[in-house]
């Protein structure tokens, strides 16, 4: 049990506080199956664009439902099954840390990220361990 302290159990439990910027969240992101890369490429636009933490743990409560991410996830970022849909909302799976986005029509993605965030701003509720 010695490897277990406290500073481990924080950042398993709570999650990093090194998630708190937006390159340790863009070095999170992973790029799943049939994801377009105009859809790609919006996402991590969107999210290198999160100035304050507040934005940002916003983001990771919406995909994990906690606003720190635990030591050892990544959030995977995938289109939503069978749309073809640029208006369709983001959905996220905390369990899974999967972002479910619908497609991005231009590579800046600007109808991909109106609806990024709206989706964090009508989201609203996770968990928080303090």
């Amino acid at each position: 049990m010695a490897f277990l302290n406290g500073h481990t159990l924080t950042s398993w439990m709570c999650g990093n506080s090194e998630c708190d910027s937006q390159d340790a969240i863009l070095s999170l992101l992973r790029r799943g199956a049939d994801l377009s890369d105009d859809s790609w490429h919006a996402v991590r636009t969107f999210v290198g664009s999160m100035d304050t933490e507040e934005q940002r743990h916003q983001f990771c409560r919406f995909v994990t439902g906690a606003v720190r991410i635990s030591k050892g996830r990544v959030v995977t970022v995938m289109p939503i099954a069978g749309s073809q849909d640029s208006e369709a909302l983001p959905t996220a799976s905390t369990c899974l840390c999967t972002l479910y986005v619908g497609k991005a029509t231009t590579p800046a993605g600007a109808t991909l990220n109106q609806k990024l965030e709206q989706a964090l701003m009508w989201s609203g509720s996770g968990f928080s361990i303090v």
